[in-house]
């Protein structure tokens, strides 16, 4: 069910992040310089990727995309340039998470309605009354909550390989303990909500400054980069398992549903987070099923992502 445990925002509590350098230095840049915002829950690191095509006839379209847990908005860099290359009126932001990447972690409950202020926020300082909303992973059970609360500002929505259909109750008894904390097993409980979301422990690449600087991303040295010079990383991972509808977000995906709103579901075919079932389940119609593809399709499946965002999303003018 969606969750709706009030937020108590409190701008001096919040984690700080690394800094832009800080991570250039280590896996280089893979898209524009990071801008920066200020709310009442801390500093949100955003990319801005402006149309390539843009004329008074022929206004761009906005487009916000919405990572997962863990790879930060970088993850999504090959998409959205891709996406570009097929759609050059496409006017893109990124940004990163509470918790990921260059944004602050703020010390409140990491509800989704915490995540929604964020995106509201980088609508209003983009002026952007409204925008296509992209939502991957955890980003789309973000995405579809946002979208069933706040309708007004997503002009159309897709969902790529989302959690948020996860069934609570199918947890072993300890898996549900870790998950509802305390100060007994938060050591366990965060060692096990890591391993959940990696599907099992962090592999590095032993040769990732090769790939690195052979121009390739190889995420698993991001992901392992921010649980050490992202002080506030795990913590925040840890509670937007718990807190954000990774699990039992049912009900925003019927109110989207129901609502008429443009929307597409892509998963994987490999993909145990979400399943075609899962997605027909609460009333979604316009789904596909990337043949052979796993949860990571939005980095091993680009071309065949962006085709069906291409074809999804409204042509030029």
């Amino acid at each position: 069910m969606y969750s709706s445990r009030p937020l108590e925002a409190d701008g001096s509590r919040f984690i700080a992040a690394a800094s832009e350098s800080q991570f250039t230095s280590q896996f280089g840049s893979f898209h524009p310089a990071a801008q920066f915002i200020v709310s009442a829950y801390g500093t949100t690191a955003y990319y801005d990727l402006p149309a390539k095509i843009s004329t008074p006839n022929t206004p761009s379209q906005r487009l916000i995309f919405v990572h997962g847990v863990g790879t930060p908005a970088v993850g999504l860099t090959a998409l959205a340039h891709k996406l570009q290359t097929l759609n050059p009126n496409l006017h893109i932001l990124l940004y990163d998470l509470w918790g990921h990447g260059l944004s602050q972690t703020p010390l409140v409950p990491h509800v989704p309605a915490l995540f929604h202020s964020q995106i509201l926020h980088l609508l209003g300082h983009m002026k952007w009354p409204s925008a296509h909303v992209v939502g991957y992973s955890f980003g789309g059970t973000t995405a579809t909550s946002l979208t069933a609360f706040h309708p007004e500002v997503v002009e159309s929505l897709a969902i790529i390989a989302p959690v948020g259909l996860l069934r609570r109750d199918s947890l072993t008894q300890a898996e549900d303990l870790l998950m509802r904390g305390g100060p007994d097993v938060e050591e366990a409980a965060r060692d096990w909500v890591l391993n959940f979301i990696e599907g099992g422990p962090l592999v590095v690449p032993e040769d990732w400054k090769e790939q690195v600087h052979s121009g390739k991303l190889v995420c698993e040295a991001i992901r392992s980069w921010e649980r050490v010079e992202h002080k506030g990383h795990v913590a925040s991972v840890v509670a937007m398992v718990r807190d954000g509808n990774v699990f039992d977000g049912h009900d925003a995906f019927r109110m989207v549903a129901k609502s008429g709103k443009k929307t597409l579901a892509v998963l994987g075919e490999l993909d145990d987070f979400s399943t075609i079932r899962d997605v027909n389940a609460v009333g979604w119609e316009n789904v596909v099923v990337v043949k052979g593809a796993k949860h990571g399709l939005v980095r091993e499946n680009v071309n065949d992502v962006a085709a069906l965002l291409q074809e999804f999303l409204p042509k030029l003018a």
